[in-house]
């Protein structure tokens, strides 16, 4: 993409404000080495990744965001559309300057300050119990949301830590300070987060990086020398729910066959071995399917039933074990207040009891889809195909490395390529029949028959659930119509869709 030359110019004015002048050069560290542009109009920080040692590594990086705040009473969500009265920040102090800045003490803007209004308003975050909060992973998914509900409740105890200029991007619109921070660079991070008496791990990314990055995060917590460690986890991790008294403590299955699941037991299994320590207190939270505007739980579905290739199997009475993102951050929210939280494993879920054929049709009327279109799909046996061994090709580290050596738009004329090889003659795709895209583990997910009993958590933290399922869909038609899913002309109707609900935004 080629820059203009103001873009240029700051980012180098950037790096230069970005380094530390003092100090020698020491390992470990992160700091920003290439060109960042921030496009304000949009409310997006395109950053290129490019790292080199700090000079100082006792000295972490404060990053602002300046670009004019959102109106303090929407929330729009992982996916935004932006208003004509964007324009690029500038501040006071130097105005030349945009995009992304080294914070000052000047006051955050004033949305900051102000709370969701409206007859939608939900009851603000409370204040936790344990001072100053460090949000690891905060530009995924949920940590976005956390971020977004502290910040429009007017809160200054929560701290976002980041891993890379680029995962900013989600929060650009608040406006609000950020550090970075990775999890498989311990000491870097206990530097980042000094001064948190709470830490809570949402970060997501590469199944291989998992284990390590609990262990990391453990280990700066301890650092840092903080009191409470929230690790999130996965009721992946069990796979299919066989039974409805499975107590919270149950070990998980790291013979798992999805990477994701079997290496998010084997956290939790370290973790296991840390509960007794008495200066570090460690709760794991284990939400279902976590769901809500920006998920692929959401979109995935939605694309699905616009295309024709949706499916249930069996007769859909399969458990849907959802857990609103809203309810997630609550949760989270809920441990944090307790004054004396105890360490342990605590399953998290909606409140209510839903099948898979009750979420897909209300989406379906949602986005005025005829429910008949719906596949039904053979639920005595998983039957494999090629996009089994093409995603354990996808899972190679090969195969990763060579992805980073292309860019998007050749990626993609491959993509195509490669379909129109597989799928025959140019044209021939507008006769065929909608066949839908079954997956392993959305077929495991709707052949479960029970959910993971959650009065563990209840009785020890309380109900933490705004969101029923009524006002979550609700809200979630309205955030896919805002991004335009239920615009027909969007979607070829037999296009099967390729979506992976598990490939969450990494932090």
């Amino acid at each position: 993409m080629e820059s203009a030359p103001g873009d240029r110019t700051a980012g180098r004015r950037l790096r230069r404000r970005a380094t530390p002048r003092t100090g020698r050069p020491r390992s470990g560290a992160l700091a920003p080495t290439r060109r960042v542009v921030a496009d304000a109009r949009r409310g997006r920080v395109l950053a290129h990744r490019s790292w080199r040692p700090a000079r100082d590594r006792q000295t972490h990086h404060v990053f602002r965001v300046h670009v004019p705040p959102a109106h303090p009473d929407t929330s729009r969500g992982a996916l935004r559309r932006a208003g004509g009265g964007h324009r690029r920040g500038r501040t006071p102090r130097r105005p030349h300057d945009r995009g992304l800045l080294p914070a000052s003490d000047a006051p955050r803007p004033p949305l900051a300050q102000r709370g969701r209004a409206g007859a939608g308003a939900r009851a603000p975050l409370e204040a936790t119990a344990m001072g100053r909060v460090a949000i690891i992973g905060a530009g995924g998914f949920v940590g976005a949301r956390f971020v977004e509900k502290a910040t429009l409740a007017g809160r200054d105890d929560v701290l976002p830590v980041v891993r890379s200029l680029r995962s900013m991007a989600r929060n650009a619109h608040l406006g609000r300070p950020h550090r970075l921070g990775d999890g498989t660079r311990p000491e870097a991070l206990a530097d980042a987060i000094a001064g948190c008496d709470a830490v809570v791990n949402l970060t997501t990314g590469d199944p291989a990086e998992i284990v390590a990055s609990a262990i990391g995060v453990h280990a700066a917590a301890k650092a840092a020398r903080a009191r409470l460690l929230v690790h999130i986890s996965s009721a992946l991790v069990y796979a299919g729910i066989e039974r409805a008294d499975l107590p919270d403590d149950a070990p998980p299955r790291v013979d798992h066959w999805m990477p994701y699941a079997r290496e998010k037991g084997r956290a939790e299994m370290f973790l296991r071995g840390k509960l007794g320590d008495a200066d570090l207190r460690v709760v794991v939270l284990r939400p279902s399917l976590v769901w809500g505007p920006g998920s692929p739980w959401l979109l995935a579905p939605a694309t699905e039933l616009m295309t024709r290739t949706a499916y249930l199997v069996g007769d859909g009475a399969g458990v849907c074990a959802l857990l609103h993102v809203d309810n997630l951050v609550s949760s989270i929210d809920a441990v944090l207040a307790h004054p004396s939280p105890v360490s342990g494993f605590f399953n998290v879920a909606d409140d209510e009891t839903t099948t898979w054929r009750a979420y897909y049709e209300a989406l379906a009327h949602g986005l005025g889809v005829d429910p008949a279109t719906i596949h039904p799909v053979a639920a005595d046996r998983y039957r494999g195909g090629f996009h089994d061994r093409r995603e354990a090709i996808q899972g190679l580290r090969l195969y990763k490395l060579l992805k980073d050596r292309f860019s998007v738009e050749t990626r993609a004329a491959l993509k195509a390529r490669l379909r129109g090889a597989l799928g025959g003659p140019a044209g021939s795709a507008a006769t065929e029949i909608p066949r839908p895209l079954v997956k392993r583990l959305q077929w495991e997910m709707q052949t479960t028959r029970e959910r993971l009993p959650t009065d563990k958590f209840r009785a020890t933290f309380g109900d933490a659930n705004p969101m029923s399922f009524a006002d979550g869909i609700a809200a979630a038609l309205a955030w896919l119509r805002f991004i335009g899913v239920d615009e027909r002309d969007a979607f070829a109707p037999s296009a099967a869709t390729d979506l992976d609900p598990t490939a969450l935004a990494a932090g």
